[in-house]
């Protein structure tokens, strides 16, 4: 049981950063995931709304808290399963789902179609691992989102007390909604992930998603 609780502690720590988080640099010299073309979230997570020229794109950030969620199911048999179901914007809403100190999400558009996000099998990560607190929303000024990145927090290495490995993941939102983009920590990590998002069109589904 300490063990378990050490583990939720450092993921739930992990976890409190914003997408636009300096990521340490011990984990710079890891090899990279491919990805297509570079994202960030690099406003502060107090910023409302962000504008980068000259595409008039904007964020719209939201809170990954529980408290701000409704329950819908939970097994809290063989290391919990929960599901809540919480806000977005533009009409979107997600459900934050939590297997064996494990998280993912389904993605619900508008019109209530449902898109089961794989984070693991996107980031190649099946250790421990949390969704960051602060949902970045890109999109056209004016216009619905068209992307969500989000922080994932991974403990690679559960024999070892290291930190988590912290990721963005940029899901594009049209249906089929998937990981578009994954970006390792690194120099330019926000960048990066910003790129992505900030594509027209933006790229396929990663493979397997």
């Amino acid at each position: 049981m300490i063990r378990r609780a050490w583990i939720i502690m450092a993921l739930a720590s992990a976890g409190c950063s914003a997408p636009d988080q300096a990521n340490d640099d011990r984990n710079a010299s890891r090899k990279p995931i491919a990805v297509p073309q570079a994202m960030a979230a690099g406003e502060s997570a107090s910023t409302s709304v962000a504008a980068t020229a000259p595409l008039a794109m904007v964020s719209r950030f939201t809170t990954n808290r529980l408290e701000q969620c409704r329950l819908v199911e939970k097994n809290e048999e063989e290391g919990g399963y929960y599901r809540h179901h919480c806000p977005g914007v533009g009409g979107f809403s997600y459900e934050l789902v939590e297997s064996d100190l494990r998280q993912s999400l389904v993605i619900i558009a508008p019109g209530g179609r449902r898109d089961d996000i794989s984070l693991t099998s996107a980031t190649g990560s099946g250790g421990f691992s949390t969704i960051g607190q602060t949902f970045d929303w890109r999109s056209l000024a004016g216009a619905p989102p068209r992307s969500l990145t989000v922080r994932f927090n991974v403990n690679e290495d559960p024999e070892a007390i290291v930190p988590a490995r912290s990721y963005l993941v940029v899901v594009r939102l049209a249906a089929p909604a998937c990981p578009v983009g994954v970006v390792p920590p690194g120099p330019g990590q926000n960048d990066t992930a910003r790129a992505i998002a900030d594509r027209d069109p933006l790229p396929a589904c990663i493979a397997g998603q």
